[in-house]
């Protein structure tokens, strides 16, 4: 009885972990800044919004680094919408918005930084 519960509350446990975390690629992402086109990476771009870490990612071999931004603001994932106001590495605000086969993150406060995806 004990092995089964633990089973059991092994197996929610990884399923409310899994619910934490949601990751979509696309094909193509470009970098905007101050109206010029800065960065585009031409291959799979993978972005993962993690509620444990409170992070959106954008990971792409063709980038120096990772874009990471902290979410600010809640932000639910398990539905097929996600809009939620997220922080850069200055600390700046920026909105995250993912709809179907749309995805922006736009810094409202500056100087008009995007990161959009042109090909789903």
């Amino acid at each position: 009885m004990k092995k089964i519960l633990l089973i059991l509350a092994v197996g929610l446990t990884m399923h409310s972990l899994s619910a934490q975390t949601k990751t979509f690629s696309y094909n193509m992402v470009q970098i905007v800044k101050n109206m010029n086109v800065t960065e585009l990476a031409t291959r799979k771009t993978k972005i993962v919004v993690n509620k444990t870490k409170n992070t959106i990612s954008i990971i792409d071999s063709e980038f120096p680094t990772p874009y990471v931004f902290k979410i600010d603001s809640y932000c639910d994932i398990t539905t097929p919408s996600i809009n939620c106001m997220i922080r850069d590495t200055q600390n700046k605000l920026n909105f995250f918005s993912y709809n179907k086969n749309r995805l922006e993150i736009m810094d409202i406060a500056g100087d008009g930084t995007r990161y959009i995806n042109i090909k789903p």
